[in-house]
């Protein structure tokens, strides 16, 4: 099933977050320096799945296309505050 997302949902979200954006050379790059290890690559292993990682990684890409950002929590993330990352222009 496809998500539809109007362009003015799109552009709330981004505005929303925006205030939360960090610098990263790319999202693999973002996930890597901002996502925590145990939410991340520490779960590549026969418990979560040895390629967890990688699905972690597709479905924020899938994210990143249909808002235009990507979002990772507090929880999740290293700095122990809400980080955003936004697609390149």
């Amino acid at each position: 099933m496809k998500t539809i997302v109007t362009k003015a949902d799109r552009e709330s979200l981004q505005n929303q977050f925006r205030k939360y954006e960090v610098t990263a050379t790319s999202l693999e790059d973002f996930m890597d320096r901002y996502m925590k290890d145990s939410r991340y690559k520490g779960r590549n292993d026969a418990l979560w799945g040895y390629d967890y990682s990688e699905h972690v990684l597709a479905s924020s890409k899938e994210y990143l296309d249909l808002y235009g950002v990507c979002i990772i929590s507090h929880f999740d993330s290293r700095t122990g505050e809400i980080v955003s990352y936004y697609q390149p222009k």
